[in-house]
Parts: structure tokens; C-alpha cells; sequence
């Protein structure tokens, strides 16, 4: 148990840190995701929301434990804009409104994803992160870059209570099943998301920051990011659609999240079709 709460705390690296110790504290292991996750690798991402990825069974618990601590859950149901269809990036399974978006400040929510629909791949998340563990890292880890403070990117300071993350090989292994499961048009444009953050991977963790190394990744997956490095990555996005065919046949993927709009094309009255990671 924690006795943190909300109480005002402004949109930041202390609030994701406080987060991630609120769950601990109820023995739910979390792992961080979206804009913030992109950041701590180094890329330079804004941070309009604050994403964990939640194992599926204790998704309730996670809720209750945020609602606990001053949380408040969308009141505006199917017509919040955070869990529009049509938007290109997962819809979290739940999400809590921490600012509300005014002019020139964009809104800020805590997002909770099912680790079913992001990282089914992963083995079970830690409580707790022994050293030389190749599946996940803590924000503080030196091997990430260095604080930028001006710019709120690479690693947190180690005054901050250690935030769980994907090691940057399963994350650049995610974001290629991911694209696999995603990729037909036919079901959803989630596709084209995904291979923009391929790219971030290649840029920045790649050739910025040296953190990925391809040896560490499956092979199949590592091909896939070694034809990425080439410009233009054509023959990557044949590779990746032979890879997707290869494994739905085998039965290696889940299915795709609900269709990107209704069916006939229909608008449900959103206005925003955003979102982070």
C-alpha cells in the first residue's frame, strides 16, 4: 500500500516516478509505455499522456489503485477522444484524466494498456529488476542517454524512484510484431504508426544513441530492422509483410485491436484522431 495521492502534482518525470512506485505498492507490476517511454530511449517526443502496461489480470487492481490516489476516471464514456477508433495509436484499455487541454497546453491523461494487446511477447513483469536482466531496465539505467533536462529526455535521475521499461531489444521486438499484427489495411491503420516508431528505433537508438544492438534480438526480427537501416526501406516493408503472412499462418499473433473506424466508414463525431505510442 502507498499513501500517494494526486494531489496537484503538475505532468512530469516525479508524477510517472510516483506513479510507477503507486502500483508497486499494491504489487502490480507495471511497464512505462508511450511518449515518456520514447523520451527515456532518447527520442524527442512530447508527453501528453503517461502510459503503463499492465499485466491483464491485475488490470483492476491497477485501476483501483489509481482511483485510490485522486485519479479521475473519464466521465465522457465512447465520446473522449482518447479512445476514438479512428485514432492510429492503441486505445488504452483504461485512462484518467490528470490535466484537461486549454490553449497551448495540451491535455495530459494516465493511460493503462493490457500487456495482452502491447507486449504479449514479454515474459511476466518483475517487481523487481536484478541486475543484467535482458527483458526490462529501471529509467535510471546508465546505459541509456544521458538527462537532458532542458529537452525532458533520456534517463531519470536517480533521486526518482526507478520506473520498470522494456530493455531497448524486446521494445524494437514489440514495435515489429506489433507492425505484424497491425499492418493489414483492411483492419486497422495502426500499420503506418508503427513503422514511424521503427524509425525512431533506427535513428536514435540505433545510430544516435548506440543502445540496440541487433545481435540481441530474434533473428527474424533483426533482419527486419537491418533492411530498415537502408534508404529508402522498401525491401524492409516486403520483409515485414512476408514475416506478418508467415506468422498469422503459423498462429504466432494475436488478433488486431477493433477496426480503426466503424464499418461503412461511418463518423461517430470525433474531432481528434491522435494519440501517443
Amino acid at each position: 500500500m502507498t499513501s500517494f495521492k494526486l494531489n496537484g502534482l503538475t505532468p512530469g518525470r516525479e508524477l510517472v516516478s510516483s506513479i510507477s512506485k503507486l502500483l508497486d505498492g499494491y504489487n502490480i507490476p507495471s511497464v512505462l509505455w508511450g511518449d515518456c517511454l520514447l523520451s527515456v530511449y532518447g527520442v524527442p517526443s512530447g508527453c501528453n499522456d503517461i502510459s503503463f502496461v499492465i499485466p491483464d489480470d491485475l488490470m483492476e487492481r491497477a485501476q483501483d489503485a489509481v482511483k485510490e490516489a485522486y485519479f479521475v476516471p473519464c466521465p465522457r464514456g465512447e465520446k473522449c477522444p482518447v479512445v476514438n477508433p479512428r485514432r492510429t495509436s492503441p486505445i488504452p484499455h483504461a485512462h484518467f484524466h490528470i490535466r484537461e487541454g486549454k490553449l497551448l497546453e495540451p491535455a495530459v491523461t494516465l493511460d493503462l494498456h493490457l500487456k495482452s494487446q502491447l507486449l504479449w511477447a514479454m515474459p511476466d513483469f518483475p517487481l523487481g529488476i536484478l541486475p543484467g536482466n535482458p527483458n526490462f531496465m529501471y529509467t535510471s539505467d546508465p546505459r541509456l542517454p544521458e538527462e537532458d533536462k532542458a529537452c525532458h529526455r533520456g534517463r531519470f535521475p536517480a533521486s526518482l524512484y526507478p520506473v520498470k521499461m522494456p530493455a531497448v531489444s524486446r521494445f524494437a521486438e514489440a514495435l515489429v510484431l506489433l507492425y505484424c499484427r497491425d499492418a493489414d489495411p483492411e483492419v486497422t491503420n495502426r500499420g503506418a504508426h508503427w513503422q514511424l516508431l521503427h524509425r525512431y528505433v533506427v535513428v536514435y537508438c540505433c545510430d544516435w544513441h548506440g543502445m540496440l544492438d541487433l545481435g540481441l534480438l530474434k533473428p527474424r526480427l533483426a533482419e527486419y530492422y537491418a533492411l530498415w537501416a537502408r534508404e529508402p526501406p522498401y525491401e524492409a516493408w516486403l520483409y515485414a509483410s512476408r514475416l506478418a503472412a508467415q506468422m498469422r499462418e503459423n498462429g504466432e499473433l494475436p488478433p488486431p485491436p477493433l477496426p480503426h473506424r466503424p464499418a461503412g466508414g461511418a463518423s461517430l463525431g470525433w474531432d481528434w484522431v491522435g494519440g501517443s505510442v
